[in-house]
């Protein structure tokens, strides 16, 4: 068998091993190339106070989920132009990470105050927010990470003034009132509570900020707040003016109804508020004679209350009956108040249903019914009627008189449409600047209270570059030892199969296996084709002994090993016992001859100092000179022309 030389192995299957090592490579960037994935990085701080406590400017619990909420992502997928159906919303979601930031020093603070047994309450308030892009969400995934994560956290910072700090804004109700069926006088109405919640909201933002002003319009809240002023106190009291001295209606009868069905509506309202207020009254009256009858100024009102209150029924030994009380009180305004403006709008119906119904003209004072009242308030109560009725008289503008009934022209009920359109396109546009100025002021109002503590930073997360290069690497070393168990293997293989192993050179079978190379092929020229056939082997064998018979074999084995040395351009195969065939590349007739005459030399030598001499026939061919290129024929040809060596040799002599 062949000597193990790895060096040997490696470089005859150098270049298959570099080749299937660069395949491999290539293959394993093109696949990671595909599951690439790019993270999109910013840093943000609440710097709102009680931040650090956990809280919202509006005292809620700060939930950074919020950031990648359904809410905040469904705008994200409006800004970009995002399409549902190549985008999962829920699925981009899923890839926003949230890591809070927790300097060293802040850790230190926090174990010293565990190891002193204090309890850590402060909360972190930077955080670290991530978007993953995946190769398959664009062309550009890098620019896409970036994309997302900004317009997100533009989103969120916008929507965090609108959730946490201005949280109190008018909506447009009135965009679609003239497809709906409202009369007209009911569309006015609807106008001025329009007006009245839009100029309640830019108030308490004027309120708030005094200074802001939007950059893409030039209103402030105060701008704002002037425009629809203006609208109230001008086109809406002209709209109601002419539509109440017009009596202007679709329908008569129907706003009647509908006027009388609000005036049932109150009356059902304030039966049950003042069964609420007739009940707080018997609360507070009970309170007030046990405070007369204990005659102790310095008992505490939860005494009291505990006593008016029916124990027998219920334990109120846990309750805090000074807040009780509190909030009875509270309940008492509001039911009041309730019931009052109850009083005003009913009164407000049965004028517009006088009016409408020919009963009074407009400017007709509007007397309201006096809400039943406790007897010890009848005196302050009748002066306040009294005073308010003299009020109202000295306001009225016409006497109040009755004009009957008016059926409005076409003209009429034109121009109160015509303003009534113009009304409400203004109105809308006011809105519109003020959706414009509120949205500039939520991102204001969130900035200030989130700040981006660093620029967004992309990265890939895989280096597929360095991951490549160990890829082939791994790959090369792994080819390089397959080559070698190949290589080994071969060799096994061919000392087993194809090799006689006792004279260490190919045996017959290795012998066809070399001459089926050639069978499809015509050999070169200067292919030789040398057969050496041992003679008198049966007969020296019985003579000398099977020992030096094979001492001798071998001899002349070695020896011509050493004259036509194995290698690329010389195969030797001893194809049966005794006979050797010899092919060599390259070598032209003349060359042949002379290394035929070498070995015919060595052994010539070789038989004067032993008993069992060397005897042996040969027969050569060379495929130039002899114009035969296909090696079997070469084989018969070199095989019909053995001769017996010395006599060849003496030819030579000869020549």
């Amino acid at each position: 068998m062949k000597q193990f030389h790895i060096a040997g192995y490696l470089k005859k299957y150098q270049f298959l091993i570099v080749i299937l090592s660069l395949l491999a490579g290539l293959f394993f960037y093109v696949y990671m190339q595909r599951q690439q994935t790019y993270s999109a990085t910013a840093v943000i701080s609440y710097t709102n106070d009680g931040a650090e406590d956990g809280l919202a400017p509006d005292g809620s619990q700060i939930d950074v989920s919020e950031i990648y909420s359904s809410q905040v992502m469904s705008r994200v997928f409006e800004r970009m132009g995002l399409n549902y159906d190549d985008h999962n919303l829920d699925e981009l979601r899923s890839r926003v990470s949230i890591n809070e930031i927790v300097s060293e020093e802040d850790k230190a603070v926090a174990e010293a105050k565990n190891e002193a047994g204090e309890t850590v309450e402060s909360k972190p308030t930077k955080y670290y927010v991530t978007f993953t892009a995946k190769r398959n969400d664009s062309d550009q995934p890098e620019k896409f990470a970036r994309q997302v994560l900004d317009n997100m956290l533009d989103v969120y910072i916008q929507t965090y003034g609108e959730n946490h700090i201005n949280t109190s804004l008018a909506a447009n109700d009135i965009s679609d009132i003239n497809v709906r069926d409202y009369d007209y006088l009911e569309m006015a109405e609807l106008l001025e509570n329009s007006i009245n919640d839009a100029l309640e909201s830019v108030e308490n933002r004027y309120n708030e900020n005094n200074n802001f002003r939007s950059a893409e319009n030039g209103y402030s809240f105060s701008d704002l707040y002037q425009k629809f002023s203006f609208l109230k106190s001008t086109e809406v009291s002209n709209v109601f003016a002419y539509i109440l001295n017009n009596q202007v209606t679709k329908n008569r009868e129907a706003l009647l109804a509908k006027y009388q069905n609000r005036i049932e509506s109150y009356h059902l309202e304030n039966n049950a508020s003042q069964t609420e207020i007739d009940a707080i009254n018997a609360v507070i009256d009970s309170y007030v004679t046990m405070m007369r009858e204990s005659g102790n100024t310095d008992i505490k009102a939860d005494y009291i209350l505990e006593m008016v209150h029916d124990t027998g029924q219920e334990d109120h030994s846990n309750i805090d009956q000074t807040v009780e009380y509190d909030v009875l009180m509270k309940d008492y305004v509001n039911n009041r108040k309730d019931f009052e403006w109850a009083l005003i709008d009913t009164a407000y119906c049965k004028y517009i249903m006088e009016i409408y119904s020919g009963e009074a003209s407009v400017g007709t004072v509007v007397k309201l019914n006096a809400p039943e009242i406790d007897s010890s308030d009848a005196e302050k109560a009748a002066a306040d009627e009294q005073s308010d009725a003299a009020d109202a008289k000295d306001d009225a503008e016409v006497p109040a008189a009755p004009t009957g009934m008016k059926t409005a022209s076409q003209e009429v009920v034109d121009n109160t449409a015509a303003m009534l359109a113009d009304l409400v396109s203004r109105t809308n546009e006011l809105y519109t600047l003020m959706d414009q100025v509120n949205a500039e002021y939520n991102e204001y109002a969130g900035a200030e209270n989130i700040s981006l503590l660093s620029n967004i930073v992309v990265v890939a997360n895989r280096r597929i570059l360095l991951y490549t290069g160990i890829v082939v690497i791994i790959f090369l070393c792994i080819f390089c030892a397959a080559a070698v168990v190949i290589g080994r293997l071969g060799d096994i293989v061919d000392f087993y199969m194809y090799k006689d192993r006792k004279y260490d050179l190919p045996n017959r079978i290795g012998c066809d296996k070399f001459m089926e190379g050639y069978a499809n092929r015509l050999v070169p020229q200067h292919f030789c084709c040398i057969v050496l056939r041992v003679s008198k082997m049966k007969e020296k064998n019985s003579r000398y002994g099977r020992e030096t018979m094979d001492n001798m074999l071998l001899k002349f084995n070695e020896m011509i090993k050493e004259i036509f040395p194995v290698g690329e351009d010389c195969f030797i195969a001893l194809n049966s016992v005794g006979q050797y065939v010899i092919f060599t590349k390259n070598m032209t007739k003349e060359h042949m001859d002379a290394y035929v005459g070498y070995l015919e030399h060595e052994a010539a030598e070789y038989n004067e100092a032993v008993e069992c001499k060397i005897e042996y026939d040969c027969g050569s061919v060379e495929s130039t000179s002899s114009g035969v290129y296909r090696i079997k024929l070469l084989l018969m040809n070199a095989m019909h022309g053995l001769k017996p060596a010395q006599t060849l040799f003496c030819r030579q002599e000869d020549r």
